[in-house]
């Protein structure tokens, strides 16, 4: 299987993607099915169906089946390592980046504090990266800003337990750095922009 997806991503078989999304359905079924993780052969079957997908989309970035890619993508990174491999989460998120496409931005947003539970193994610096790869500027720009603000509400929710209990998480001072920290890596200095980090200099 790794073999044949990996012959079918150096072609760019757009093709092929509808059917690597179904057994990328199938594993996902009989995994929830049984109440259990993925096995070693589910996993990897997963991590190549990842690579594969996100490599042909880089490769024909006008497909009409780039939304379903981000779509899935962006399920596969939310899925805790409780329940696959954490190296699928950070190709998934490297493969978000691929797509330049804004409809990734609220998962790499998430990224930013994902974390492995077995591995505790951040993916911040991941998710910063494929933010970076983004082509609406501005979508990120908000959303960062959003996320730098604590008005982010699906993140909110998304790490409501950590939110409240993580040393780290808790502390309404790390979301501004975080957002500071990658808004001066950004190299975007619209209005929006500039009005945010600004208001970081009233915080002596």
């Amino acid at each position: 299987f790794k073999i044949a997806a990996e012959a079918l991503a150096k072609q760019g078989a757009e093709e092929a993607i509808s059917k690597l999304l179904t057994i990328h359905e199938q594993i996902v079924a009989t995994r929830n099915g049984a109440q259990r993780p993925f096995t070693v052969k589910e996993n990897e079957v997963e991590l190549a169906i990842v690579n594969t997908i996100s490599s042909i989309i880089e490769a024909k970035l006008a497909s009409s089946q780039k939304s379903a890619v981000v779509k899935v993508l962006s399920n596969i990174a939310e899925t805790s390592d409780l329940l696959q491999d954490l190296r699928i989460n950070m190709r998934a998120l490297k493969g978000l980046g691929k797509t330049g496409d804004a409809a990734a931005v609220p998962t790499l947003i998430k990224g930013i504090a994902m974390k492995g539970k077995i591995q505790p193994i951040p993916l911040g610096q991941i998710a910063f990266a494929a933010l970076q790869q983004i082509d609406n500027r501005d979508a990120v720009a908000d959303a960062i800003i959003a996320f730098g603000t604590a008005k982010d509400a699906s993140f909110n929710s998304f790490y409501k337990e950590e939110l409240q209990n993580d040393p780290l998480m808790k502390n309404p001072l790390w979301v501004r750095q975080e957002a500071i920290n990658f808004l001066g890596e950004f190299n975007y200095p619209s209005a929006k922009v500039i009005a945010f980090v600004e208001s970081e200099l009233n915080h002596k």
